[in-house]
């Protein structure tokens, strides 16, 4: 027997919007606009040629068809699943959300040392620019930037935010680097994101006050304010620990070695989720060992 099968997608959205009772919550869930879920109805309506919801100002409702298709959905996606277990061979990575700079600078250097400690085991790590996060609901961890008092028993320190200035030992902006803070109008400043709040709580823990005509570059990554530093662009306002191998080696210096620690730090949490995944013990105790400061 051949049949016409309903939009996967259709279906799936119907489950879900049986068990929210909301146009609005089920949308939340589905990560979806309501118009979008309110097409994926009509067109599963449209296929049956049935009404499935009695819709209300407050609430609504399954229709006895709704109820009816309801069961039958909850078997197929039932089966769906055990035939995904029985079939799968493959274990999906464990996905990790981190800022781009910090996977630049602290978590690419550990992959060889990963991959040796862990054989065949799987990684999939999606950056961010932004500092505040969208949805997090795919993700098993992620490294969150944080006001200092907000860290939890749950999060994992990873370091206390500690500012400083940075830049070519020998030559900044075709000069001599600066030595006296007198000298910082001369220099161009690099800045790691778009706001330059860095470069500014620096400068007035100092009590220097910038010259709004000063010459500036912004860029929306640290790694490109650290990058340009390098190229002897201008002096970088970064957290030290991004730059602290560079410092060693001499390929970065301060010119104002004074670093100003904040009352922010970056952590590292794990979802409650995420401890379903079959490698999640492994891989926690992993991070904790190589990444986290405090463990």
């Amino acid at each position: 027997m051949i049949i016409r099968p309903p939009n996967i997608q259709s279906l799936q959205t119907f489950l879900v919007l049986s068990e929210c009772s909301s146009f609005t919550a089920a949308a939340e869930r589905l990560h979806l606009t309501q118009s979008a879920v309110s097409r994926q109805i009509q067109l599963l309506e449209e296929h049956y040629g049935v009404t499935l919801f009695k819709r209300s100002a407050r609430k609504i409702e399954l229709t006895a068809e709704g109820v009816g298709l309801l069961h039958s959905a909850e078997l197929i996606f039932r089966e769906l699943g055990n035939v995904e277990k029985r079939y799968s061979k493959k274990i999906r990575p464990f996905r990790l959300k981190i800022y781009a700079s910090l996977a630049m600078r602290l978590f690419i250097p550990l992959l060889n040392q990963f991959a040796a400690d862990n054989p065949g085991m799987s990684l999939a790590v999606e950056t961010e620019t932004d500092l505040i996060y969208g949805d997090l609901a795919q993700y098993d961890a992620f490294v969150s930037y944080k006001d200092a008092a907000a860290i939890t028993q749950e999060d994992w320190l990873l370091f206390a935010e500690s500012l400083i200035p940075v830049c070519h030992p020998q030559s900044v902006c075709a000069k001599p680097m600066p030595t006296r803070l007198e000298q910082l109008p001369d220099y161009t400043l690099l800045h790691g994101s778009m706001n330059g709040m860095d470069w500014e709580r620096w400068s007035l823990s100092k009590n220097l006050w910038l010259d709004p005509s000063q010459a500036q570059i912004f860029f929306n990554l640290d790694e490109l304010a650290i990058e340009a530093a390098l190229q002897g662009a201008g002096i970088a306002m970064t957290d030290q620990r991004l730059v602290q191998g560079l410092l060693e080696d001499g390929s970065l210096c301060s010119p104002f070695p004074s670093a100003l620690q904040t009352d922010n730090a970056y952590v590292l949490t794990f979802k409650k989720g995420g401890d379903a995944h079959p490698n999640a013990a492994v891989v926690k105790r992993w991070l904790q060992r190589h990444l986290c400061a405090d463990h």
